[in-house]
């Protein structure tokens, strides 16, 4: 009787157990291989717009020698890039930040830069920054609303183009470092969390990890690749950083195409040796769209050559 009362609890605890596991995340192995490819399948994306958005503080604990006790404010980036013909890279750059220190005035700076047509041209829109000494104010005035442009090197287009994801423009290194970064699995404890959207695209959404062992075994490995010196001292160093840095977020993918469309998560830096004892927690949130269209990047009517010798007043080198 005891065995057969024995094996009827037996059996009551394991369909217990089928039904919690069936109504819980299903098949995490699917789930972390759907953003696995996800991010591949990203890396090889040529042009699209984007948007990044970090909001949040920095806090100095005690014993650390930051002149502040708390920053808080938002840092945003948006934009678009065009690698798709490797002789006309094109990108643009928006920066806005703004933020209090210890509870004071909001401090803001702003700007624009883009590459088009081989040439580097940036903008400074706002400098809203108490404390600035007056020689320094002087040479901010002289940039801002206005358009700079750089002629760029011919090496720095061939290094951007090297980067365009076209595996024949790569160097036998950076093919290595590429296929680390395709074969790392860089989030851990993905589950599926349903269908949603990003804006107008299906998508189905996932709960990720910073996978930090994993992301350590890919700065080693790339430090092998491109022959840094990886001491163990450093690597120890990597250990202790990484210790104190956690991301847990959600991320989304696209039915359709199965790219990453939107990050979404809280990003913590603990306070340590290795942070000057600072502490950093962030709300991190990226969008992307108009993956592998055409982007628009309008070039600006007028510009001025940048010479910062000239602007300092510096005699120019003579020419042979």
């Amino acid at each position: 009787m005891k065995t057969t009362k024995m094996l009827k609890v037996g059996a009551l605890v394991l369909t217990t157990l089928t039904i919690f596991v069936g109504c819980g995340p299903k098949n995490d192995k699917a789930a972390q291989d759907a953003v696995h490819t996800a991010m591949v399948n990203t890396s090889k994306v040529k042009s699209e717009s984007y948007e990044l958005l970090l909001d949040g503080k920095v806090t100095a604990e005690k014993d650390s020698t930051a002149q502040f006790k708390v920053l808080d404010g938002t840092l945003g980036f948006g934009g678009v890039f065009d690698m798709r013909t490797k002789e006309n890279p094109k990108f643009t750059l928006k920066v806005d930040a703004k933020g209090t220190m210890d509870g004071g005035k909001e401090q803001a700076v702003g700007g624009e830069m883009l590459l088009a047509n081989k040439n580097f041209y940036f903008s400074i829109n706002k400098v809203a920054v108490d404390g600035i000494p007056d020689l320094y104010k002087t040479a901010v005035d002289q940039f801002m609303n206005k358009w700079w442009s750089l002629d760029l090197p011919a090496e720095s287009l061939a290094s951007l183009s090297a980067n365009s994801g076209d595996e024949k423009d790569m160097t036998p290194e950076q093919k290595q470092l590429k296929e680390l970064m395709d074969k790392t699995q860089f989030f851990k404890n993905v589950k599926d969390k349903g269908a949603d959207k990003v804006g107008e695209v299906a998508a189905q959404k996932y709960s990720v990890e910073l996978d930090k062992e994993a992301f350590k075994v890919y700065l080693a490995e790339s430090a092998k690749i491109t022959g840094q010196d990886a001491k163990t001292a450093d690597l120890a160093q990597v250990d202790k950083m990484m210790a104190l840095v956690e991301f847990k977020g959600d991320v989304w993918i696209s039915k359709d195409d199965q790219m990453l469309r939107k990050m979404d998560g809280k990003v913590t830096v603990a306070a340590g040796a290795e942070t000057d004892n600072i502490a950093m927690d962030f709300q991190i949130t990226y969008t992307v769209d108009n993956l592998n269209k055409d982007v628009k990047v309008e070039v600006p009517a007028k510009s001025e050559k940048f010479d910062l010798s000239k602007m300092l007043g510096i005699p120019a080198a003579p020419t042979k």
